[in-house]
């Protein structure tokens, strides 16, 4: 069976640095007698980071959880906008439609499994979820799922979604 947590995205792996990078975008180019050379932009939540450390630092931008992706050595890095998380980064309606693609794939159509997956994919991406959206006592999962969506699509914004 297919889980949530066998859905690992890309991430970038550095041995010689702590980090907590989670990769929002890359974009390699090649060219004849030229190495591979990727742009990789990543968030952190560690925000004293010394950029200088991870110069010349051996690294690994992860494809998949099989070992697929590549290999190489920091050559720069520079800072971005402070402040922004991975969550700050993805269009909330072209997510859940990649979501919902994804379970329809896999055939997870009950109110259960579409619960399931979508509440830990959100998590995944480090959102917490209001206590209001918890399942109330005696909620079916379907009536659990009609009544989170419409709160959802009159959801005011600020604060956590």
């Amino acid at each position: 069976m297919i889980t949530t947590a066998s859905c690992v995205r890309l991430s970038l792996h550095l041995d010689t640095v702590e980090n907590d990078f989670q990769v929002v975008a890359f974009s390699g180019s090649e060219g004849i007698s030229r190495p591979f050379s990727f742009d990789i932009d990543v968030v952190s939540t560690r925000a004293g980071l010394a950029l200088e450390t991870l110069l010349n630092q051996p690294a690994f931008l992860a494809f998949d959880a099989h070992g697929a992706g590549v290999h190489g050595l920091i050559g720069r890095a520079r800072q971005g906008i402070r402040g922004k998380r991975l969550a700050d980064f993805i269009d909330p309606d072209l997510w859940l439609s990649e979501q919902l693609v994804r379970a329809a794939t896999w055939g997870w159509e009950s109110s259960a499994l579409l619960e399931f997956f979508l509440v830990e994919s959100i998590k995944a991406l480090g959102f917490v979820l209001p206590p209001e959206w918890d399942p109330l006592p005696n909620e079916s999962p379907a009536t659990h799922l009609r009544r989170v969506q419409v709160e959802a699509m009159f959801w005011p914004g600020g604060g956590t979604l």
